[in-house]
């Protein structure tokens, strides 16, 4: 891995790419925190059409995340852009069912929505979790007088990728259960998206949650390398990864060495906008986090870091009584299993050419719709 600094000089001493426009996008996200929209200001950094917003189950609940990012939206002044519920509990897991896989084949490190909940922290502004779906409780910056759409998250993606067959570029970096409604419910929606970027699909990496020492001061490896998108959800990330996209990226591994350092922090908040003002507050606790959604929004956003990548059959284990439940696993032909699609595999980026692109972009301003 690059060190930390050396990245942050290196990105300081590269101007900022002229992006053309990237395509008509969808974000999918859990929105799971005040600083959780990075990835959507990557996007109009680099002059996407952002057709939708969807909030999916992950980290919290959907109806929760949709609080964080309608409220981002009202703070940032980008009031344009439209957000949808999607899926707020998994295809067929439950806490319950979660927990007793889990008593027999070992506990994860983060449990997300499925972690218990805990009232008093509630009340002071934690996101809800356990049992409690529909519950939406403060967040720090307040609660949004925005609302969300009365449509669902599945309809409009389906509407969207009828209204432009072969346009339409899905960012995935929640759990996989709306997309996974959308394949479900139109047999054509897959068929007629351009491109889905995944923030999932780890393989190979059990030996690294082994080690002792941590990457970094925030997370221990077994979380960092704990595959919690897929994990929460098997079946739907199943679905999405065996649906017929044209094309299949996967970009959660490649992200893992990739970290919020204090140098990528002090040089976005550098200059002053109302974003970095409101990312100055709430980013700060992701210092040491793993850039995930941001690297899996980037090689949509801007596909010329993409440095390595190779085209796999790739498919999760969805066996409920197995120790590699949620796990994802990749063959070539003609060893693939049935009904697995090639993907592209996405192993090394540019980072110095991801942070010129991303870090002015969370300098951008917004306001004004471009498209």
């Amino acid at each position: 891995m690059l060190a930390r600094a050396f990245v942050a000089v290196a990105a300081a001493l590269l101007p900022a790419a002229a992006n053309a426009a990237c395509g008509k996008v969808i974000i999918d996200n859990d929105w799971s925190g005040s600083a959780s929209y990075t990835s959507l200001l990557e996007l109009l950094g680099a002059n996407c059409t952002i057709l939708g917003i969807t909030s999916t189950i992950g980290n919290l609940y959907a109806y929760q995340g949709a609080a964080h990012i309608l409220r981002f939206l009202e703070i940032a002044g980008i009031d344009y852009i439209p957000v949808y519920i999607g899926a707020n509990e998994p295809l067929i897991n439950t806490v319950e069912r979660s927990a007793a896989w889990q008593s027999v084949f070992g506990a994860f490190s983060w449990d997300g929505a499925f972690q218990p909940d805990n009232a008093t922290l509630d009340a002071e502004g934690s996101d809800p979790t356990g049992n409690n779906p529909f519950e939406i409780t403060p967040i720090p910056e307040g609660l949004p007088t925005m609302k969300w759409q009365n449509e669902s998250a599945v309809d409009f993606m389906i509407a969207m990728a009828r209204m432009y067959p072969g346009e339409v570029e899905i960012v995935a970096a929640g759990a996989m259960t709306t997309v996974a409604l959308a394949i479900k419910q139109d047999p054509y929606f897959a068929g007629n998206v351009k491109k889905i970027s995944i923030q999932g699909g780890y393989v190979d990496v059990n030996l690294k949650q082994t080690d002792p020492t941590p990457s970094n001061s925030t997370f221990t490896n077994d979380d960092i390398y704990a595959d919690f998108n897929f994990f929460i959800d098997p079946e739907a990330a199943k679905v999405v990864v065996n649906a017929p996209f044209i094309e299949t990226v996967i970009a959660g591994q490649v992200s893992i060495p990739y970290f919020v350092t204090p140098e990528i922090f002090n040089q976005t908040i550098s200059v002053v906008t109302p974003i970095t003002s409101n990312l100055s507050t709430y980013w700060a606790g992701s210092i040491g986090t793993p850039l995930w959604d941001e690297i899996t929004a980037g090689v949509l956003a801007y596909p010329e870091i993409i440095t390595k990548s190779r085209q796999v059959y790739f498919d999760v284990d969805v066996a409920y009584g197995s120790i590699f439940y949620g796990r994802s696993f990749v063959a070539i032909a003609p060893y693939q299993p049935a009904n697995s699609r090639n993907v592209t595999f996405i192993e090394q980026i540019n980072f110095s050419g991801f942070l010129s692109n991303f870090i002015p972009a969370l300098q951008g301003n917004y306001t004004t719709k471009r498209w």
